[in-house]
């Protein structure tokens, strides 16, 4: 990241991640427009870290997503080959 955001900024932003977490779960990709609109939420639109850390958070969940999904055929298969 390449700056910080001040300790009120991140209070400001926390409440936003379970807002991000269901676009998240939903399955699609989240633009920049929505984490705009997150942002413009929690009065944090003129804070460009604001935007590159939720960018930040949406990559992981959607990695955690992907690692959940991957884990979830993975079994699915292993029961299907009796190895489970």
């Amino acid at each position: 990241m390449t700056s910080r955001l001040s300790s009120e900024a991140l209070n400001q932003l926390t409440p936003l991640l379970g807002s991000l977490a269901r676009l998240v779960a939903r399955g699609s990709q989240v633009s920049e427009a929505q984490l705009r609109t997150l942002l413009l939420g929690a009065d944090l639109e003129s804070e460009p870290a604001a935007l590159e850390e939720l960018n930040l958070h949406s990559a992981l969940l959607n990695e955690g997503l992907g690692n959940k999904a991957n884990r979830i055929v993975m079994l699915g298969q292993r029961a299907q080959n009796g190895t489970f």
